[in-house]
């Protein structure tokens, strides 16, 4: 506070007001740690710890014994299939490129931090890596246990689950459209430690509710493929061969005056399918034959 003397000789009181960054009252950087609608699994029967005591994040990984020209494994976020969370498929690289990717080896898991692919699901545990390790997104956390009392199958299957994610999307920090969880949110996350033995039951129970659930969505997609043939062996069409796009074609100007040109009427796809249609056995109709007008009123 500072003592200001005026000209008529009496003083006033003023105050200066410093700011200073909330950092310095807590004495550390503010964390995204402190969230809205936090979840953790807390169990009444088993210890609830903290991911970092169980799990490394963003372990080590060593390529020794590996030349520059070795293949190893690469898995970019869009070969993770988020509706199931697994490996859609597994790319290559060699050891040279693997300069600026995240790392891993075989039986890690990965797991999406970056807006939107995390609360989408994306995350899996990788197997079968050529020569044992991989790299891949830097928007990967990458998830190893520390020791046997602890299964990252089982791991893997708490933070898919959809409140864990929800959880984790409330605590994004970073610009819009650039989102991440941070390291300190996933390490603090708390799970229940079960016995190994009770793990592995939790394991084959979503093991097989998880084959189930892809047997049904391979039936329904045959079901609709059938659906496909039926409709169209009902109405007597048979659709040509699959043929490569063409870029150009002819048509002549006769056909197209006084009418919008529509370049798709004049393929050869367009044209056999219309004269299939022309062809058929089946009575036909014309659109305006089977609609009947109405006038506002009627």
């Amino acid at each position: 506070m500072n003592y200001r003397k005026q000209q008529n000789g009496l003083t006033s009181l003023s105050m200066e007001v410093n700011k200073i960054h909330i950092s310095q009252s807590f004495g550390s950087r503010l964390d995204v740690s402190f969230y809205k609608d936090r979840f953790d699994f807390i169990s009444k029967i088993h210890p609830s710890i903290e991911l970092h005591n169980l799990l490394h994040v963003n372990p080590r990984v060593n390529y020794q014994g590996l030349s520059d020209d070795d293949l190893i494994s690469f898995i970019p976020m869009e070969v993770i299939d988020e509706k199931n969370g697994v490996i859609s498929e597994y790319r290559t690289t060699i050891v040279a490129n693997n300069k600026g990717f995240t790392k891993f080896e075989n039986n890690d898991l990965l797991w999406a931090k970056i807006t939107p692919c995390m609360q989408n699901g994306k995350s899996a545990i990788v197997r079968n890596l050529e020569n044992g390790v991989g790299c891949g997104s830097t928007e990967f956390y990458v998830l190893r246990p520390k020791n046997t009392n602890i299964l990252i199958e089982y791991v893997h299957y708490i933070l898919r689950d959809p409140k864990v994610l929800e959880s984790a999307k409330n605590s994004f920090g970073g610009s819009a459209g650039q989102q991440r969880v941070s390291s300190s949110y996933l390490k603090s996350i708390k799970i229940p430690l079960p016995p190994i033995e009770v793990q592995k039951e939790i394991i084959n129970f979503y093991t097989k509710a998880q084959t189930e659930k892809q047997a049904k969505e391979q039936q329904a997609k045959e079901l609709l493929k059938s659906i496909d043939t039926y409709l169209l062996d009902q109405l007597n069409i048979v659709l040509p061969k699959e043929q490569k796009r063409q870029l150009a074609f002819e048509v002549k100007l006769s056909d197209i005056l006084g009418e919008r040109l529509n370049p798709l009427s004049y393929n050869d796809k367009t044209l056999k399918i219309k004269e299939l249609i022309d062809t058929s056995q089946l009575k036909k109709k014309t659109i305006n034959e089977m609609l009947v007008s109405s006038i506002a009123g009627d």
